[in-house]
């Protein structure tokens, strides 16, 4: 379960609080994303330490070439809601929603051709992030079953957001997996968990999620936060928001 670090208690130790400097300018995540990181989570700006992407990531189909991009599941009503597990949740409708999404990027010509070629053999280019351990599996057997993936499955990490400090991927998929009548975010009410998400990717984010949860209600939460600066800077180049079936043809 992720609570306060190591590093986190030492620096706010006195002795932490002494000695301790604030690192203010990052290099993993492309200015875009960077803005979005800083803008939510952070009272002193990050700036950024490194440029663009690289121009074949204009590569992707026209739905997924902005940096930050969220796929919003709401049109699908009830269908799209989370489902109670022992412990935890899931939501069939959203790894379906992420495994077509995974299709779309893994077809895509020269893309992937590009990204694999620039891609070292241990590395996974490729990483969803999940805030539900069920949903990890869930996910992880709808990809076994896949025969399009079968050429890919080695540039794909799917893991839990409590795994994933510390490591990076040049492409994200968050799964928020919560939606339901009563607005109730479970674990993404914490800061630590949504910032660990999305702050993971390098060059593409996207988030998968109803927009309805963090719209409507939950609007101060972190993914409320996160939800409302992509409204906000939307311009189909850094920030986008798409309906499922702008992606993938939709299931309503």
């Amino acid at each position: 379960m992720l609570t306060r670090s190591d590093f986190e208690r030492a620096f706010e130790s006195s002795y932490g609080r002494q000695v301790g400097a604030t690192l203010r300018t990052q290099y993993r995540m492309a200015p875009p994303i960077g803005e979005l990181v800083s803008a939510c989570f952070y009272p002193i700006p990050l700036a950024p330490g490194r440029g663009a992407p690289v121009a074949w990531f204009d590569q992707l189909p026209d739905p997924l070439r902005a940096v930050v991009t969220w796929i919003d599941t709401s049109e699908a009503g009830r269908e799209s809601y989370d489902r109670p597990k022992n412990p935890g949740f899931d939501n069939a409708y959203e790894a379906r929603e992420i495994i077509d999404l995974l299709r779309s990027i893994c077809t895509s010509g020269n893309f992937i051709q590009e990204l694999m070629q620039d891609s070292s053999e241990d590395e996974k280019p490729i990483g969803v992030i999940c805030m539900y351990v069920e949903q990890k599996k869930l996910l992880q057997r709808l990809l076994s079953e896949q025969d399009w993936a079968t050429g890919y499955r080695r540039l794909i990490k799917i893991d839990t957001v409590d795994s994933y400090q510390g490591k990076e991927n040049r492409i994200i998929i968050v799964s928020t997996t919560r939606n339901n009548r009563l607005y109730d975010q479970g674990f993404l009410s914490s800061i630590e968990r949504v910032n660990v998400a999305i702050s993971r990717a390098m060059d593409r984010l996207f988030i998968i999620g109803a927009a309805r949860m963090w719209r409507e209600r939950n609007q101060e939460a972190p993914m409320g936060r996160v939800l409302a600066y992509i409204e906000q800077h939307r311009d189909g180049n850094a920030f986008a928001i798409v309906e499922t079936s702008g992606i993938t043809g939709g299931r309503s």
